[in-house]
């Protein structure tokens, strides 16, 4: 790794992709790798590195590389592991549902619907500006693909809808 320059040392602003291909997971990989030597002084022992790298900088990119892998990584879940992505996407869901109106109020709830309307537009707002329900609804949507990657549709937020499956067969 020698010395790096200004450009070098920002970080890597993520593509325009839901998911990450396996050459830029593995990519990832090296570069946490490469990045956890530098933490350790494994390099500056070496004699790879002549300056010694200010280690909360260092840590800070380990973790905002690992957080993009872990939120956009397309591996499939298999064994043991899918069982508890399974668990933990209907632990999710369940806990999204709450309070959640089914799919047919949200499509056919129309302005003249009065106080119904008005109940399904604050709801909306609601959940859009809170926090922790979109960082549920995306870890949610990172665990669908692990199930199947190949899935477009998986993890489509329809899905979470109390009564979905009585309207989308897919």
């Amino acid at each position: 790794m020698g010395i790096k320059t200004e450009q070098e040392k920002q970080p890597t602003p993520a593509p325009n992709r839901t998911s990450l291909s396996l050459a830029e997971e593995n990519s990832f990989d090296r570069q946490i790798e490469d990045l956890e030597k530098q933490v350790s002084g494994a390099e500056i022992q070496q004699g790879l590195n002549h300056q010694a790298p200010n280690r909360a900088n260092v840590q800070k990119r380990i973790e905002e590389l690992r957080r993009i892998r872990e939120t956009r990584s397309v591996r499939a879940a298999v064994g043991r592991e899918r069982e508890e992505v399974e668990m933990e996407i209907q632990s999710i869901k369940d806990e999204l549902q709450k309070g959640m109106p089914t799919f047919k109020e949200y499509s056919f709830t129309r302005k003249k619907d009065g106080p119904f309307y008005n109940a399904l537009k604050q709801w909306i707002v609601r959940s859009e500006q809170n926090p922790v329900r979109r960082q549920q609804i995306a870890r949610w949507k990172y665990l669908k693909r692990r199930i199947d990657p190949t899935d477009p549709y998986i993890a489509n937020t329809t899905n979470l809808f109390p009564d979905v499956s009585n309207f989308n067969k897919h």
